[in-house]
């Protein structure tokens, strides 16, 4: 297996000056699975936006992208309003209502039995020159449920029984606890038209699922798409209220809090095994961030779930709520309702950032800003890892709060040497997102 990061770039040099006057002359029809509207995670919301944009960029000459979701039936979507670049959104999920034609369990059960020319969303699929997948940057693994692997796993069963070329973007894979999952996981892995991990970690992971079958083209390394999303500065008054609580302070700190983890007091522990509760270390670390003369605090939720514990906004009012008055004037809430460019340009407002959800660290470290990362599994390693400052991460997991906390303050004291090492390494990542874009156009054409 390769070492580094030179998988994109290496293995796909051959597409660095390919010529696109090769593709049809009609847009490339493409599906993108794993990263659907509505969701409230506004990381998945940055995959899909970043997706669509990479493609833009790689296809002068148009694309057609139709990113399946949890509606019905296909619509027009609005996103990216001024890129070279159609969006159509189309239901295709699992769900209990089998009657429905955009069931990914009836879209399967429609190719097993060969008719597939009558069910209208395999249909659509088999229009497409083919399917990205991204499976929400973590989801094709059994850590989070059987019904959540489920869902990933049939978005890839479907594609591949529509004879469809399956192309799997940077994301972590597994882990799978159960032999069940790891023999589908492999079926899929093995079939896919190439496969990109987002460190190097996930990529040992394909190779031991592969065996023999591992191939150092098909299968390599690259980075987290987030990486290429543009920050989109917000409404007029959210901009003024920040940059008024900016000019305020020597140096402007963004929190991200895990409303999933603070929310439901024990999760962390029972869950993820974490050795103290998550509140109280972020309640003591807030408190000490308050205290510290000429710093501001931003509070920043990146996930705003239907669901009350999962959602960070919930988990910043609380934090807010109690603290005392002189401490609240040292904190700004981000409203809610901000999408993810939006959030991104709140993040890259900051001089230091500290987060638990993946993709808030990555709109801190794509920006070139120095940020922790407080880690609830190992895929935060490995995207820190691909970024040269694997130093930057604690994990509850392994230390207790007394010790995170410590851990935490070195971080912000080490903030410089952290940007020095972020100056260094993000250009080579702009780099191989721009080439693994060109790639999947080139994985992406089809005879007419």
């Amino acid at each position: 297996m390769r070492s580094g990061f030179e998988g994109v770039g290496a293995v796909d040099a051959q597409f660095q000056d390919s010529k696109t006057s090769s593709l049809p002359d009609r847009p490339v029809r493409l599906g993108v699975f794993g990263c659907p509207p509505t969701t409230g995670n506004r990381g998945v919301d940055a995959l899909r936006l970043s997706i669509l944009s990479g493609l833009a960029s790689a296809l002068p000459n148009g694309v057609e992208a139709t990113v399946f979701d949890y509606g019905q039936g296909i619509r027009e979507s609005s996103e990216l309003p001024d890129a070279p670049i159609r969006v159509k959104l189309m239901g295709a999920y699992l769900s209990r209502r089998v009657t429905s034609p955009a069931n990914l369990q009836q879209m399967l059960w429609a190719l097993h039995l060969g008719a597939g020319s009558v069910q209208p969303a395999v249909r659509e699929l088999r229009r497409m020159d083919a399917v990205l997948d991204i499976s929400g940057g973590d989801s094709f693994s059994d850590i989070y449920s059987a019904r959540r692997f489920r869902g990933s796993s049939l978005t890839k069963k479907v594609t591949l029984a529509a004879g469809v070329p399956l192309i799997l973007l940077p994301q972590t894979y597994g882990p799978y606890g159960s032999p069940s999952s790891r023999r589908q996981a492999r079926r899929i892995l093995k079939k896919s038209t190439r496969v990109w991990a987002r460190d190097l970690d996930s990529l040992r992971v394909v190779e031991s699922l592969l065996g023999n079958d591992f191939d150092p083209v098909r299968h390599v390394a690259s980075v987290d798409v987030a990486f290429i999303l543009e920050p989109r500065e917000p409404s007029t008054a959210v901009r003024d209220a920040l940059l008024a609580f900016r000019d305020s302070a020597d140096i402007v700190v963004a929190l991200n809090v895990s409303g999933l983890l603070f929310n439901i007091e024990g999760y962390g522990r029972e869950r993820f095994g974490f050795r103290d509760e998550y509140r109280a270390l972020i309640t003591s670390l807030l408190k000490w961030l308050v205290s510290l003369e000429g710093i501001r605090v931003l509070l920043v939720p990146h996930v705003e779930s239907g669901y009350q514990h999962d959602n960070d906004a919930t988990a910043c009012k609380t934090l807010v709520d109690d603290l005392t008055k002189p401490e609240q004037e040292r904190v700004f809430a981000t409203p809610p309702g901000l999408g993810a460019r939006e959030l991104k340009w709140v993040i890259g407002r900051s001089d230091w950032v500290c987060a638990t959800r993946m993709h808030a660290a990555i709109a801190g470290i794509s920006q070139g800003i120095p940020t922790v990362a407080i880690a609830y599994s190992d895929k935060t390693l490995g995207v820190f890892e691909t970024a040269a400052i694997a130093r930057a991460v604690v994990d509850p997991r392994h230390l207790g709060n007394a010790e995170l906390l410590d851990r935490i303050r070195r971080s912000f004291d080490s903030r410089q040497d952290h940007a020095d090492a972020l100056a260094s390494r993000l250009p080579d990542i702009r780099n191989e997102l721009t080439t693994l874009f060109r790639s999947v156009v080139e994985l992406s054409r089809r005879p007419e």
